[in-house]
């Protein structure tokens, strides 16, 4: 049992790749926790996935981005030629499927995120007053919000996909029930 994919949990070996279960477990008290942290494989490393420690840093970037423009002052500020609550939308929308990849394994998570993003679009909008030049608008928030939270959405849709694809690549040629000819 010393495969790539197994990981110790708690007194023994689990054999599920990290990607099926959802998340890492733990045993604790007896029951898994599914909101523990990525487990260490026995050699200390993690047993994340490259693509998920890249999709994590991909979300913080996309965040810091949209902080970093939100408060620009007006003068500095470059248009796409876009409608601004299209803008917006946008922003948040690829955040949301982000950090929706990266963070979340159940629909709590998922609900949490989705209200951080619109927290942190409210945030961001009353922070506007202070930047030379731009006010805050609640039709930029609920644009924001609206694309935060569809974002989050798509990000399940998009995993949810991924997920079948890998399963259905699994299936042993010999399992078809298919007639030979």
């Amino acid at each position: 049992m010393n495969t790539p994919s197994a990981v110790n949990v708690g007194s023994r070996q689990s054999r599920e790749p990290w990607f099926d279960r959802g998340d890492c477990r733990h045993e604790s008290a007896g029951h898994l926790d599914n909101r523990a942290g990525p487990a260490e494989i026995e050699d200390g490393t993690s047993s994340m996935p490259k693509w998920e420690r890249f999709l994590r840093r991909a979300a913080y970037a996309c965040l810091l981005i949209i902080v970093a423009l939100s408060l620009l002052p007006a003068q500095e500020m470059y248009r796409t030629g876009a409608p601004k609550g299209a803008e917006h939308f946008a922003a948040y929308w690829g955040a949301g499927i982000l950090m929706g990849g990266a963070f979340c394994r159940q629909w709590r998570e998922r609900a949490w995120v989705a209200m951080g993003l619109a927290g942190l679009a409210g945030l961001m909008e009353l922070l506007q007053q202070f930047s030379p030049g731009r006010t805050p608008h609640l039709s930029d928030f609920i644009a924001s919000s609206t694309g935060a939270v569809l974002g989050v959405a798509m990000s399940v849709a998009i995993l949810r996909c991924a997920y079948a694809a890998r399963s259905s690549g699994r299936a042993a040629p010999e399992a078809s029930t298919a007639p030979d000819r």
